[in-house]
């Protein structure tokens, strides 16, 4: 499921708890890559909702972790966090950067992370491309069936 589609009242309290036990535990020491990804974790964890998650700082969290080594994966979720930080034209020029890329351009989920922001963008035509492109590169029946549900709330919508 996105995240924006789960379900967090079914996310386990306690090991969140945990989580952020041991997170503010770790920062005590020498900080890296992975404390940043765990911070991202927490964000998302301690947000009440999909909307409520502080996108900014989420943004400004991948940043970082791509002054560690950026690559185009991190890159992605960068843009992700950007378009929902309001960044939207920013968001854009790094996905449309990483469609030039032949391994990302062939990479499933970043067609469909197009595919669904060009339908929230309201341009139904794009998003289908990119889902229909998306399509193409999967054969996990998970993929496909979540693809093919957005594309039916396209044609529905």
């Amino acid at each position: 499921l996105d995240l924006e589609e789960q379900d967090r009242s079914l996310w386990s309290k306690p090991l969140i708890l945990m989580a952020c036990e041991w997170l503010t535990r770790a920062r005590e020491g020498d900080l890296s890559s992975y404390h940043v990804e765990a911070t991202i974790a927490w964000v998302h964890c301690t947000a009440v909702d999909f909307a409520s998650t502080d996108w900014d700082l989420v943004s400004r969290l991948y940043e970082r972790l791509m002054n560690w080594g950026a690559n185009p994966w991190v890159e992605l979720s960068y843009a992700i966090a950007l378009y929902y930080s309001g960044d939207r034209e920013r968001a854009f020029g790094i996905l449309e950067r990483l469609l030039q890329m032949p391994i990302m351009y062939q990479y499933c989920p970043l067609n469909v992370t197009m595919g669904k922001l060009y339908g929230l963008e309201g341009d139904r035509y794009r998003s289908e491309l990119y889902y229909r492109r998306a399509l193409d590169l999967t054969t996990l029946p998970g993929e496909i069936e979540v693809i093919r549900r957005r594309l039916g709330r396209l044609r529905t919508g």
